[in-house]
């Protein structure tokens, strides 16, 4: 699955959630730049664009294509907006 070029726009994203993995893992604190790099990360990867290329533009057909992704995209817009209040 890692190489099949139907996932590869996924890159970015699990690229982002190993690399939160490995701080976690590391079992040193986090510090709060650390956390807050993470989420404006994070935030900046879920946004869709029609006119986008790569990352961007296949999250929008995701949206389009699965009313699933719809659900699930709005509940991480919640949290990540939730976690910065």
């Amino acid at each position: 699955m890692l190489n099949d070029p139907w996932f590869t726009w996924l890159h970015p994203l699990s690229q982002l959630v190993v690399r939160i993995d490995e701080l976690l893992d590391d079992k040193s604190e986090l510090s709060l730049v650390e956390v807050e790099h993470f989420l404006i990360e994070a935030r900046s990867l879920i946004r869709p664009s029609e006119e986008g290329d790569g990352f961007e533009r296949s999250y929008y057909e995701a949206l389009q294509r699965e009313p699933d992704v719809i659900f699930a995209h709005v509940e991480v817009k919640r949290l990540l907006t939730k976690v910065a209040a």
